[in-house]
C-alpha cells in the first residue's frame, strides 16, 4: 500500500512539473497513459490526467474520451466515468451508446450514470437497445432495472427462452 501511495505521489508530481515547465507530451501519449491510468484503478493520476487533457484540448473535438469512458465503464471504475462525465469532457454519445449495448455486462450503478448523462432520446435508444443484451448476458440485476424503464420488449420473450433453453433451465 506504501509503495502504491509512492508511486501515485511519484507520477502526480511528474505531471505537475512538466505543467510548470510546459513541456507537456502530446495528445495521443496523454490518452495512452490515461488509459494505463484507469487500467491501474489510479483514480487520483486517472482525474490529474483528465485535467491536463481537457486543458491542453482546449475546444478541440478531434480528440474524445469516449474510449477512456468505456474502459472505465467495462472495468467498472465509476469514479473514473463520473469525474469524466462531471468534467464535460468530450465524448461521441451515438459511439457511447453502440459501445455499451455491446458489452451488455454492466452494473446498475454505472448504467444509472450513464443514464443521467444522456438526453431523453439517447436514453431511449440505449434503453432499448440494451435490453436484449442484457437478457442475452444474462445481466439479472440489469434487466430488472431496465423492466422500471419500460423498455421495448418486441424481441425480449423471444430472447429470454432461448437463453433459457441454451442454459437449460428446463431440463
Amino acid at each position: 500500500f506504501i509503495a502504491d501511495e509512492k508511486f501515485v505521489n511519484c507520477v502526480s508530481y511528474l505531471i505537475d512539473k512538466s505543467i510548470e515547465c510546459s513541456c507537456l507530451p502530446d495528445i495521443e501519449s496523454l490518452f495512452n497513459l490515461l488509459t494505463m491510468s484507469i487500467e491501474a484503478n489510479k483514480t487520483e493520476i486517472t482525474k490529474k490526467l483528465i485535467d491536463l487533457i481537457n486543458q491542453k484540448m482546449h475546444k478541440n473535438t478531434n480528440n474524445d474520451f469516449t474510449s477512456a469512458l468505456i474502459l472505465a465503464i467495462k472495468l467498472n471504475q465509476i469514479e473514473d466515468a463520473r469525474y469524466i462525465f462531471d468534467n464535460k469532457c468530450v465524448i461521441n454519445k451515438t459511439d457511447l451508446i453502440n459501445r455499451i449495448v455491446t458489452l451488455g455486462q454492466i452494473d446498475v450503478e454505472m448504467f444509472s450514470l450513464i443514464l443521467l448523462n444522456l438526453n431523453s432520446f439517447q436514453k431511449k435508444i440505449l434503453i432499448n437497445q440494451i435490453f436484449d443484451t442484457a437478457i442475452e448476458k444474462n445481466n439479472k440485476p440489469l434487466v430488472k432495472f431496465l423492466l422500471n424503464e419500460n423498455p421495448s420488449i418486441d424481441n425480449a420473450l423471444i430472447q429470454a427462452c432461448k437463453n433459457s433453453f441454451d442454459n437449460n433451465i428446463f431440463s
